[in-house]
């Protein structure tokens, strides 16, 4: 007797991981809500299976997650770390305790710990997604020591494992709730308690299922028209629905809903596996293995800087080929000798992954550097908001010194000039206005910008972008508070666009622009990009710290893009001789 095939779950798994996909890629505003399809997926799934059993084998439950969660998950992590390890300018400061969380089923705890955030249009690492994969380690580790006592008190009472899921259900989306509307999105968003609605509705369901039929309408007339409705209802939030807020909060809740529909629908109806349905029951038994491997490929891609038309179509190869390979490679047994690319696969991929080993193994641990850098952060952020309640924007406005009353008695000679010129750019520099906004790369050195610059107002946040710095000196524009001389570290985060820049020159005028170009930024082309824009621009001048840090790379972090101890005086001394530069010449001029 042939398995019965639930062709309605392969469009459901199907939907889902094309959903995530696209939003990984930035093409489906609302994709990550299909996470919680996957959720409900698996606390039905790993539900239906343990009420089906009569007895339950411990060993069974857990080598068999071990096979089809586990394995798939190591190969791809140790083959990820082989393949970026050839890339020596991908910087990766914390590939070993990252890839421990991984390993270990708690990377959502350490992603929180590490302050990352899942929903930035840029990928800092290739383990990103993995948060998930640990909330489905920690529920498959502890729920069937759950199922089966609400199993046994179901057969007394069947209303009680029903009320129990649905109470843990109520407190779970609370939780979550509560914890986004304090403003704590990523608590919300990678904490398992938060997260457990979606499993236990699916748990709930498949309670439900056990002792009667689905609860929706089964008449086939309607199901036919119902499934794909909920599939439509379910494509459109993908779409639209945003990632903050009372609609993220609300269409996780819809989408858990609509999910528990779908596969009640699914169950409604079963057959034989037909030659036309290979395809779609291929790409639905390859979902697991798209999802694991799209953020190391979307993490490798977005590193080379190429045009998004290229990248995005580029990317969706690259995973469904990566996942095809690792789909056969993750099956333990031992492959047949007529089976040559079985062979070929399983043997290259366990070189690979020896590979990742090996280097995971000896790949120093740099969690203790990273906590000075970040306690480092923290104290020059409240050394900005201390000393930028003494700025004087009026203090010296004027940045080119006053002309020389001429007399007849006297001749002045180009020494003399020259001597007087230098004097006073000295003593503008010791006393001139100066603003500057940046990310945490200009934060890193802030307290001795105050040092070169007293009269300075530095505004630096971490992971600020162009856009977000251009409203800041907007206001401080419309405050009165923005100097003649505004120094910029604003090219790490975010992409580059010519509008972005526009928009900065709108606000700052004829100003003198002095802009420090970035180690390591999210855009690849952000460096040249902006160059080629700052040529229509006189007043922009360019501090390129990239070709110093390239010369030494002790001057960073282990991460390659934070300023290091060492770097310090060479960054803020680059910084002040550019200003200092521009300024005598003007003053050159002026005489």
């Amino acid at each position: 007797m042939k398995k019965k095939y639930y062709k309605k779950f392969d469009y459901i798994r199907v939907t889902a991981c094309i959903a995530v996909l696209l939003y990984h890629t930035g093409l489906l505003k609302g994709g990550y809500l299909a996470v919680c399809t996957f959720f409900v997926l698996s606390g039905y799934l790993s539900t239906a299976s343990l009420l089906r059993k009569q007895t339950f084998s411990a060993k069974e439950y857990y080598l068999n997650r071990l096979k089809r969660i586990y394995l798939p998950l190591v190969i791809t992590v140790f083959s990820s770390i082989a393949v970026v390890s050839l890339f020596r300018n991908i910087p990766w400061v914390n590939l070993k305790p990252e890839t421990t969380s991984v390993l270990l089923g708690y990377n959502n705890y350490w992603q929180l710990n590490a302050d990352l955030d899942y929903f930035t249009r840029h990928v800092e690492s290739p383990f990103t997604h993995l948060w998930y994969i640990a909330i489905l380690m920690q529920f498959d580790l502890v729920w069937p020591w759950i199922c089966l006592p609400l199993k046994n008190g179901g057969e007394k009472n069947r209303i009680l494992p029903l009320s129990i899921l649905g109470a843990g259900i109520t407190a779970s989306y609370i939780f979550f709730c509560i914890r986004a509307a304090q403003g704590f999105l990523m608590g919300a968003y990678y904490d398992t308690l938060c997260r457990l609605f979606s499993l236990l509705a699916g748990a709930l369901l498949a309670f439900m299922h056990q002792k009667s039929a689905p609860m929706v309408i089964i008449k086939r007339e309607i199901r036919d028209i119902m499934f794909p409705v909920y599939l439509g209802i379910l494509c459109v939030m993908f779409l639209l629905t945003g990632s903050e807020g009372i609609p993220m909060t609300a269409g996780m809740l819809v989408t858990t809903l609509i999910s528990m529909c779908l596969i009640s629908y699914g169950m409604t109806a079963s057959s034989r596996k037909r030659p036309s349905d290979v395809l779609l029951g291929k790409l639905s038994g390859m979902t697991y293995e798209i999802y694991l491997v799209q953020y190391p490929v979307i993490f490798l891609i977005q590193k080379t800087g190429l045009n998004s038309f290229i990248t995005v179509p580029l990317i969706l190869i690259l995973t469904f080929v990566s996942a095809y390979v690792l789909k056969k490679a993750d099956d333990i047994r031992m492959p047949s000798m007529k089976d040559i690319s079985q062979v070929i696969i399983t043997g290259l991929t366990a070189a690979v992954c020896f590979c990742g080993m090996f280097t995971y193994a000896v790949t120093d641990d740099h969690a203790e550097e990273m906590k000075e850098l970040e306690d480092k952060l923290a104290e020059n952020e409240k050394l900005t908001e201390e000393k930028n309640q003494n700025y004087d924007a009026s203090a010296q406005q004027e940045t080119t010194a006053p002309a020389e009353e001429e007399t007849a008695e006297e001749e002045t000679t180009e020494e003399t000039v020259s001597q007087s010129v230098v004097e006073k750019t000295d003593q503008m520099m010791k006393t001139m206005p100066v603003v500057g906004v940046g990310d945490s790369i200009l934060l890193d050195v802030v307290d001795r910008m105050y040092e070169y610059f007293p009269n300075g107002y530095f505004d630096c946040k971490i992971s600020r972008n162009l856009t977000a710095g251009t409203e800041i000196l907007k206001a401080l524009k419309d405050e009165g508070k923005l100097a003649d001389t505004v120094i910029l570290s604003l090219a790490e985060n975010g992409d580059f666009a010519v509008w972005t820049c526009q928009a900065l020159m709108d606000v700052v005028g004829d100003r003198e622009v002095f802009w420090i170009n970035a180690v390591g930024g999210d855009d690849p082309n952000m460096n040249a990009g902006f160059s080629e824009f700052a040529k229509d621009y006189p007043n922009i001048h360019i501090i390129d710290w990239v070709s110093v840090a390239a010369e030494h790379p002790e001057y960073l972090y282990p991460d390659g893009i934070h300023v290091a101890p060492e770097g310090y005086k060479a960054y803020t001394d680059l910084i002040t001789s550019t200003v200092y530069n521009v300024y005598l010449e003007k003053n050159k001029a002026a005489e």
